[in-house]
């Protein structure tokens, strides 16, 4: 998984990420604890862009995993690269209902970040997308039962308390616009995986 054209089966391609979420409480991260961030998080995430194939239309999704303590939870954590007991939440956009863009992510924006724990590579791609009037991005995982291994967690899937302080799981999942912040990027990577999401969903970026 050393760059995004990385292909894992039937073409998919994934990479690790986290969710940027913001409004008037402040700015923070929600996945930012896959290797490589270098944030003291304990939520992974990644994202996975899948092409059309036969009976299964086109989609982009993220995947955000909260640690369990139910060892029948125990799979693979791609994004972490290790088996461990975990719950996935999936956020999920099908064509048709949203625009994107990827851009590089700039010293200023770097800079708003919240601090990392060690300097990283600060190469980092944003990834944006944006649903269409009257469209919602598909969940999957959020209000099931689960055990969390932190009180915090628990909270924030089952009595919806904010996310760092800044907004709840259920806040972020009804909003139209979504930003995820992918790693180790180079400079022309971008207009690769635009040019991927054109081809892709091109009734999404109409």
């Amino acid at each position: 998984m050393s760059t995004l054209t990385t292909t894992l089966k039937n073409n998919v391609r994934a990479r690790r990420c986290a969710l940027l979420i913001s409004n008037s409480n402040g700015q923070r991260l929600l996945g930012g604890g896959s290797p490589g961030f270098g944030y003291p998080l304990n939520h992974h995430a990644i994202i996975f862009i899948v092409p059309a194939a036969v009976g299964r239309r086109p989609f982009v999704e993220i995947r955000i995993f909260f640690p369990t303590k139910l060892e029948s939870y125990a799979h693979f954590n791609l994004a972490a690269g290790r088996s461990e007991p975990t719950h996935e939440i999936t956020i999920r956009f099908f064509p048709g209902t949203f625009t994107s863009s990827v851009e590089v992510l700039s010293a200023e924006q770097f800079a708003e970040l919240p601090p990392r724990t060690h300097a990283k590579d600060a190469r980092l791609a944003i990834f944006r997308f944006k649903m269409k009037e009257g469209e919602r991005a598909w969940i999957e995982g959020f209000g099931t039962d689960v055990v969390c291994e932190s009180a915090e967690d628990q909270a924030i899937l089952d009595n919806d308390a904010l996310v760092y302080g800044v907004m709840s799981l259920r806040e972020m999942f009804r909003q139209r616009d979504f930003v995820a912040l992918v790693q180790g990027f180079a400079p022309k990577m971008p207009d690769m995986v635009n040019n991927q999401l054109q081809e892709y969903f091109t009734m999404g970026n109409g």
